[in-house]
Protein backbone atom coordinates (compact mmCIF):
# COMPACT_ATOMS: atom_id res chain seq x y z
CA UNK A 1 0.00 0.00 0.00
CA UNK A 2 1.35 2.97 -0.97
CA UNK A 3 0.31 6.68 0.28
CA UNK A 4 0.41 9.60 -1.76
CA UNK A 5 1.64 12.83 0.00
CA UNK A 6 -0.06 16.06 -1.36
CA UNK A 7 2.58 18.90 -0.89
CA UNK A 8 -0.49 21.49 -0.18
CA UNK A 9 -1.00 19.87 3.76
CA UNK A 10 2.27 21.69 4.64
CA UNK A 11 0.86 24.91 3.57
CA UNK A 12 -1.57 27.37 5.19
CA UNK A 13 -1.69 29.28 8.36
CA UNK A 14 -2.64 26.30 10.95
CA UNK A 15 0.76 25.11 9.49
CA UNK A 16 2.52 28.24 10.05
CA UNK A 17 1.46 28.62 13.56
CA UNK A 18 2.17 25.32 14.61
CA UNK A 19 5.87 25.59 13.74
CA UNK A 20 6.32 29.19 15.04
CA UNK A 21 4.56 27.28 18.64
CA UNK A 22 7.15 24.99 18.27
CA UNK A 23 9.68 27.35 18.29
CA UNK A 24 8.28 29.14 20.97
CA UNK A 25 8.29 26.09 23.42
CA UNK A 26 11.69 25.38 22.23
CA UNK A 27 12.93 28.49 23.47
CA UNK A 28 11.05 28.17 26.76
CA UNK A 29 12.70 24.89 27.16
CA UNK A 30 16.27 26.20 27.19
CA UNK A 31 18.47 26.29 30.36
CA UNK A 32 17.90 29.76 31.69
CA UNK A 33 22.21 30.66 31.17
CA UNK A 34 22.04 29.88 27.61
CA UNK A 35 23.22 33.13 25.89
CA UNK A 36 21.07 31.87 22.61
CA UNK A 37 18.04 32.30 25.16
CA UNK A 38 18.95 35.67 26.46
CA UNK A 39 19.45 36.80 22.88
CA UNK A 40 15.30 35.92 22.20
CA UNK A 41 14.84 38.16 25.53
CA UNK A 42 16.56 41.45 24.69
CA UNK A 43 18.35 42.74 21.76
CA UNK A 44 20.51 46.12 21.39
CA UNK A 45 21.43 48.72 18.49
CA UNK A 46 24.11 50.76 18.52
CA UNK A 47 24.06 54.21 16.76
CA UNK A 48 26.92 56.15 15.62
CA UNK A 49 26.88 59.99 15.67
CA UNK A 50 28.90 62.10 12.78
CA UNK A 51 32.75 63.52 13.49
CA UNK A 52 32.53 66.48 11.86
CA UNK A 53 36.51 67.70 11.80
CA UNK A 54 36.02 70.82 10.31
CA UNK A 55 33.36 73.80 11.07
CA UNK A 56 32.81 76.88 9.08
CA UNK A 57 31.31 78.53 12.16
CA UNK A 58 32.11 80.93 14.90
CA UNK A 59 34.38 79.60 17.50
CA UNK A 60 33.04 78.65 21.05
CA UNK A 61 34.07 76.71 23.88
CA UNK A 62 32.03 74.30 25.47
CA UNK A 63 33.00 73.83 29.38
CA UNK A 64 30.79 71.17 30.26
CA UNK A 65 27.93 68.50 29.28
CA UNK A 66 26.15 66.97 32.16
CA UNK A 67 23.91 64.11 31.58
CA UNK A 68 20.92 64.67 33.97
CA UNK A 69 18.38 62.03 32.45
CA UNK A 70 16.68 59.55 34.52
CA UNK A 71 18.95 56.60 32.56
CA UNK A 72 22.34 58.01 31.87
CA UNK A 73 25.11 56.62 30.38
CA UNK A 74 25.01 55.00 26.71
CA UNK A 75 21.26 54.23 26.70
CA UNK A 76 19.76 56.60 24.36
CA UNK A 77 15.87 54.48 24.06
CA UNK A 78 14.49 51.03 23.60
CA UNK A 79 11.15 49.51 22.35
CA UNK A 80 9.72 46.49 21.62
CA UNK A 81 9.55 44.08 18.19
CA UNK A 82 8.95 40.78 16.94
CA UNK A 83 11.94 38.34 16.36
CA UNK A 84 10.93 34.90 13.72
CA UNK A 85 7.07 37.41 13.49
CA UNK A 86 6.48 35.56 17.15
CA UNK A 87 8.90 36.85 19.81
CA UNK A 88 8.24 39.52 21.41
CA UNK A 89 12.12 41.23 22.18
CA UNK A 90 13.17 44.43 24.02
CA UNK A 91 15.35 46.53 21.58
CA UNK A 92 17.66 48.51 23.55
CA UNK A 93 19.36 51.26 21.93
CA UNK A 94 23.27 52.60 22.88
CA UNK A 95 25.56 55.23 21.56
CA UNK A 96 29.26 54.34 21.69
CA UNK A 97 30.14 56.29 24.66
CA UNK A 98 28.10 57.44 27.31
CA UNK A 99 25.86 60.52 25.59
CA UNK A 100 27.56 63.15 27.59
CA UNK A 101 30.89 62.42 25.86
CA UNK A 102 29.52 61.78 22.72
CA UNK A 103 28.01 65.31 22.78
CA UNK A 104 31.70 66.97 23.48
CA UNK A 105 33.24 65.44 20.30
CA UNK A 106 30.65 66.47 17.99
CA UNK A 107 30.69 70.03 19.06
CA UNK A 108 34.15 71.80 18.39
CA UNK A 109 35.41 72.61 21.22
CA UNK A 110 37.74 75.82 20.10
CA UNK A 111 38.37 78.59 22.39
CA UNK A 112 35.98 81.64 22.15
CA UNK A 113 36.30 84.83 21.71
CA UNK A 114 35.52 85.83 25.21
CA UNK A 115 37.51 82.96 27.48
CA UNK A 116 35.72 83.72 29.93
CA UNK A 117 32.50 83.03 28.06
CA UNK A 118 31.91 79.43 28.03
CA UNK A 119 28.59 77.53 27.42
CA UNK A 120 27.01 74.68 29.99
CA UNK A 121 24.86 72.09 28.47
CA UNK A 122 22.19 69.64 30.70
CA UNK A 123 21.00 67.07 29.02
CA UNK A 124 17.53 66.86 30.27
CA UNK A 125 16.19 64.27 27.64
CA UNK A 126 17.26 62.51 24.79
CA UNK A 127 15.23 59.57 23.53
CA UNK A 128 14.75 57.63 20.50
CA UNK A 129 12.02 55.03 19.44
CA UNK A 130 10.03 53.75 16.83
CA UNK A 131 6.52 55.02 16.74
CA UNK A 132 3.97 52.35 15.37
CA UNK A 133 0.39 54.26 14.35
CA UNK A 134 -0.86 52.34 11.09
CA UNK A 135 0.31 51.87 7.62
CA UNK A 136 0.93 56.08 6.82
CA UNK A 137 2.21 56.71 10.09
CA UNK A 138 5.19 54.37 11.53
CA UNK A 139 7.82 56.29 11.84
CA UNK A 140 11.00 56.43 13.71
CA UNK A 141 11.65 59.09 16.04
CA UNK A 142 14.16 61.19 18.57
CA UNK A 143 12.87 63.62 21.12
CA UNK A 144 15.32 65.59 22.93
CA UNK A 145 16.11 68.55 25.64
CA UNK A 146 18.78 70.44 26.38
CA UNK A 147 19.30 73.40 29.14
CA UNK A 148 21.88 76.06 28.34
CA UNK A 149 23.84 77.81 30.76
CA UNK A 150 26.00 81.05 30.20
CA UNK A 151 29.33 81.01 32.32
CA UNK A 152 30.73 84.62 32.28
CA UNK A 153 32.82 84.10 35.39
CA UNK A 154 33.93 81.37 37.35
CA UNK A 155 31.68 79.76 39.13
CA UNK A 156 29.39 82.14 37.85
CA UNK A 157 26.23 80.72 35.48
CA UNK A 158 23.16 82.42 34.10
CA UNK A 159 20.61 80.26 32.63
CA UNK A 160 19.86 81.04 28.71
CA UNK A 161 16.69 78.75 27.46
CA UNK A 162 16.05 75.03 27.05
CA UNK A 163 16.44 73.53 23.13
CA UNK A 164 13.66 71.20 22.28
CA UNK A 165 14.12 68.75 19.37
CA UNK A 166 11.81 66.51 17.26
CA UNK A 167 12.89 64.46 14.30
CA UNK A 168 10.63 62.04 12.59
CA UNK A 169 11.58 59.56 9.86
CA UNK A 170 9.60 57.24 7.79
CA UNK A 171 11.13 53.57 7.68
CA UNK A 172 12.96 52.28 4.75
CA UNK A 173 11.62 49.75 2.53
CA UNK A 174 15.27 48.05 2.72
CA UNK A 175 16.35 45.68 5.05
CA UNK A 176 18.26 46.99 8.48
CA UNK A 177 15.17 49.33 8.70
CA UNK A 178 15.84 49.79 12.29
CA UNK A 179 19.89 50.94 11.94
CA UNK A 180 18.88 53.01 8.61
CA UNK A 181 16.02 54.69 10.34
CA UNK A 182 18.25 55.49 13.57
CA UNK A 183 21.09 56.54 10.92
CA UNK A 184 18.59 58.97 8.97
CA UNK A 185 17.11 60.89 12.20
CA UNK A 186 20.61 61.62 13.58
CA UNK A 187 21.70 62.65 10.23
CA UNK A 188 19.03 65.39 10.47
CA UNK A 189 19.12 66.14 13.68
CA UNK A 190 22.75 66.49 14.84
CA UNK A 191 23.53 69.60 12.22
CA UNK A 192 20.49 71.89 13.47
CA UNK A 193 22.19 70.81 17.13
CA UNK A 194 25.57 72.49 16.34
CA UNK A 195 23.96 75.26 14.39
CA UNK A 196 21.60 76.27 17.01
CA UNK A 197 24.34 76.27 19.84
CA UNK A 198 26.72 78.22 17.40
CA UNK A 199 23.77 80.69 16.88
CA UNK A 200 23.39 80.59 20.80
CA UNK A 201 27.09 81.11 21.61
CA UNK A 202 27.33 83.88 18.73
CA UNK A 203 24.44 85.91 20.40
CA UNK A 204 25.94 85.86 23.37
CA UNK A 205 28.84 87.70 22.56
CA UNK A 206 27.50 90.20 21.25
CA UNK A 207 25.43 90.75 24.09
CA UNK A 208 21.94 89.18 23.46
CA UNK A 209 20.11 85.71 23.60
CA UNK A 210 19.11 84.55 19.51
CA UNK A 211 15.35 84.06 18.62
CA UNK A 212 14.99 80.14 17.60
CA UNK A 213 11.76 78.25 17.23
CA UNK A 214 12.69 75.54 19.48
CA UNK A 215 14.52 77.61 22.09
CA UNK A 216 12.63 78.08 25.43
CA UNK A 217 13.46 81.07 27.98
CA UNK A 218 12.25 79.62 31.06
CA UNK A 219 12.94 76.55 32.93
CA UNK A 220 10.70 73.74 32.58
CA UNK A 221 9.51 71.46 35.90
CA UNK A 222 6.14 69.80 33.85
CA UNK A 223 5.95 66.45 32.27
CA UNK A 224 7.67 65.83 29.00
CA UNK A 225 4.67 63.82 27.77
CA UNK A 226 1.12 64.48 27.86
CA UNK A 227 -1.66 62.66 27.99
CA UNK A 228 -4.92 63.77 26.01
CA UNK A 229 -8.64 62.98 26.34
CA UNK A 230 -10.80 64.71 23.95
CA UNK A 231 -14.39 64.43 22.78
CA UNK A 232 -15.87 65.72 19.63
CA UNK A 233 -19.72 66.81 19.26
CA UNK A 234 -20.31 67.07 15.24
CA UNK A 235 -23.78 67.76 13.83
CA UNK A 236 -24.96 66.80 10.61
CA UNK A 237 -27.83 67.67 8.32
CA UNK A 238 -29.55 63.87 9.32
CA UNK A 239 -27.98 63.55 12.28
CA UNK A 240 -24.99 63.53 14.73
CA UNK A 241 -21.62 61.56 16.05
CA UNK A 242 -19.59 61.71 19.36
CA UNK A 243 -15.85 61.23 19.04
CA UNK A 244 -13.58 60.08 21.86
CA UNK A 245 -10.17 60.37 21.76
CA UNK A 246 -6.55 59.63 24.25
CA UNK A 247 -3.85 59.83 22.64
CA UNK A 248 -0.27 61.22 24.35
CA UNK A 249 2.21 63.84 23.07
CA UNK A 250 5.68 64.81 23.21
CA UNK A 251 6.46 68.59 24.10
CA UNK A 252 6.41 70.94 20.89
CA UNK A 253 9.57 71.49 19.92
CA UNK A 254 8.48 73.59 16.87
CA UNK A 255 5.33 75.27 15.58
CA UNK A 256 4.46 72.61 13.13
CA UNK A 257 4.05 68.97 14.49
CA UNK A 258 2.04 66.22 14.03
CA UNK A 259 0.76 62.90 16.50
CA UNK A 260 -0.59 59.91 15.43
CA UNK A 261 -2.37 56.72 16.81
CA UNK A 262 -4.57 56.61 20.14
CA UNK A 263 -7.12 55.23 21.16
CA UNK A 264 -10.41 56.36 18.82
CA UNK A 265 -14.00 55.30 19.52
CA UNK A 266 -17.58 56.65 17.80
CA UNK A 267 -20.88 57.17 18.13
CA UNK A 268 -22.90 58.05 14.92
CA UNK A 269 -26.44 58.72 14.72
CA UNK A 270 -28.46 59.39 11.49
CA UNK A 271 -32.42 58.98 10.32
CA UNK A 272 -31.90 55.41 9.19
CA UNK A 273 -29.59 54.08 10.90
CA UNK A 274 -26.63 54.47 14.06
CA UNK A 275 -23.45 52.95 14.83
CA UNK A 276 -20.44 52.40 16.82
CA UNK A 277 -16.93 52.59 15.14
CA UNK A 278 -13.45 52.19 16.20
CA UNK A 279 -10.17 54.35 15.08
CA UNK A 280 -7.85 52.39 12.67
CA UNK A 281 -5.56 55.01 12.31
CA UNK A 282 -5.47 58.89 13.11
CA UNK A 283 -3.43 61.45 12.68
CA UNK A 284 -3.74 64.54 14.64
CA UNK A 285 -1.70 67.65 12.80
CA UNK A 286 -1.19 70.91 14.80
CA UNK A 287 0.27 74.81 13.78
CA UNK A 288 0.64 77.04 16.81
CA UNK A 289 -0.15 80.19 17.03
CA UNK A 290 0.47 81.52 20.15
CA UNK A 291 1.19 80.48 23.52
CA UNK A 292 -2.87 79.93 23.80
CA UNK A 293 -4.12 79.20 20.46
CA UNK A 294 -3.63 76.36 17.76
CA UNK A 295 -4.84 75.11 14.58
CA UNK A 296 -5.22 71.39 14.63
CA UNK A 297 -6.43 69.22 12.04
CA UNK A 298 -7.36 65.36 12.26
CA UNK A 299 -7.43 62.26 9.94
CA UNK A 300 -9.26 59.50 10.59
CA UNK A 301 -10.64 56.12 9.30
CA UNK A 302 -13.26 54.57 11.08
CA UNK A 303 -14.36 51.18 10.86
CA UNK A 304 -18.19 50.50 12.45
CA UNK A 305 -20.91 48.45 13.15
CA UNK A 306 -24.53 49.54 11.96
CA UNK A 307 -27.79 48.71 13.46
CA UNK A 308 -30.94 49.86 11.68
CA UNK A 309 -34.13 51.08 12.89
CA UNK A 310 -36.24 49.80 9.95
CA UNK A 311 -35.16 46.34 10.33
CA UNK A 312 -38.56 44.98 11.47
CA UNK A 313 -39.78 46.39 8.33
CA UNK A 314 -37.08 46.72 5.66
CA UNK A 315 -34.80 43.65 4.70
CA UNK A 316 -31.18 44.22 4.52
CA UNK A 317 -28.47 42.81 3.31
CA UNK A 318 -25.57 41.57 5.76
CA UNK A 319 -23.15 43.80 4.41
CA UNK A 320 -25.31 46.11 5.63
CA UNK A 321 -23.97 45.81 9.03
CA UNK A 322 -20.29 47.50 8.46
CA UNK A 323 -19.88 51.36 7.92
CA UNK A 324 -16.17 52.21 6.78
CA UNK A 325 -15.69 56.36 6.92
CA UNK A 326 -12.98 58.61 6.09
CA UNK A 327 -12.86 61.69 8.36
CA UNK A 328 -11.40 65.11 8.06
CA UNK A 329 -11.78 68.05 10.28
CA UNK A 330 -10.38 71.59 11.43
CA UNK A 331 -10.20 73.47 14.46
CA UNK A 332 -9.20 76.28 15.99
CA UNK A 333 -8.21 75.36 19.65
CA UNK A 334 -7.35 77.05 23.04
CA UNK A 335 -4.31 74.80 24.47
CA UNK A 336 -1.97 76.14 26.55
CA UNK A 337 2.13 75.96 25.47
CA UNK A 338 3.83 73.85 28.30
CA UNK A 339 1.05 73.96 30.57
CA UNK A 340 -1.72 70.82 31.90
CA UNK A 341 -4.98 72.68 30.86
CA UNK A 342 -8.57 72.32 29.87
CA UNK A 343 -8.75 72.07 25.69
CA UNK A 344 -11.60 73.85 23.39
CA UNK A 345 -12.25 73.84 19.82
CA UNK A 346 -14.72 74.98 17.26
CA UNK A 347 -14.34 73.82 13.35
CA UNK A 348 -15.91 71.81 10.91
CA UNK A 349 -15.82 68.38 9.92
CA UNK A 350 -16.58 66.16 6.90
CA UNK A 351 -16.54 62.54 6.13
CA UNK A 352 -17.06 60.19 3.48
CA UNK A 353 -18.70 56.87 4.17
CA UNK A 354 -19.83 53.81 2.98
CA UNK A 355 -22.43 51.64 3.67
CA UNK A 356 -23.41 48.89 1.09
CA UNK A 357 -27.54 49.89 0.66
CA UNK A 358 -26.40 53.57 0.71
CA UNK A 359 -23.48 53.79 -1.47
CA UNK A 360 -20.51 56.30 -1.11
CA UNK A 361 -22.20 59.44 0.82
CA UNK A 362 -20.67 62.86 1.85
CA UNK A 363 -21.70 64.75 4.50
CA UNK A 364 -20.52 68.28 6.30
CA UNK A 365 -20.87 70.00 9.38
CA UNK A 366 -19.94 72.23 12.46
CA UNK A 367 -18.36 70.27 15.72
CA UNK A 368 -16.94 71.44 19.37
CA UNK A 369 -13.59 69.43 20.70
CA UNK A 370 -13.56 69.15 24.15
CA UNK A 371 -11.00 67.69 26.24
CA UNK A 372 -8.12 68.07 28.90
CA UNK A 373 -4.09 67.69 28.89
CA UNK A 374 -2.62 65.94 31.76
Amino acid sequence: MSFLIRPSIFKGPRVVFSVRLFIFLFLLDLPPNQLLAQKFVRDSLVVHFNRQKNQDKLPLHINAIRDDRNLPGRNVGNYEVKKYLLIPVDLDIYTIKPLGEEMMEIIPATLSIQDSSRLNLVIREFSMTKKSGGIFFTRYQLTSSFWIYWEKEQDQEQFVGELLYEVNCRPSFFRDKASRGFRRIIDKWQPDFIDDIHHIAGGLQMGQVPRLENLRSEIYSGKYINMYNAVDFIRFQDGYATDLQIFFSHREAKRRFVRSGGYRLRYKNSSDFESIGFGLSVGNFFYRLNRIFLFQGKSQLILGINRWNDIKTAAHKIYDAFIFEFILNQSLTYNLLDKRSFVFGIGIQEEVFYVYSKNWQFQIGPYIHLGIKL
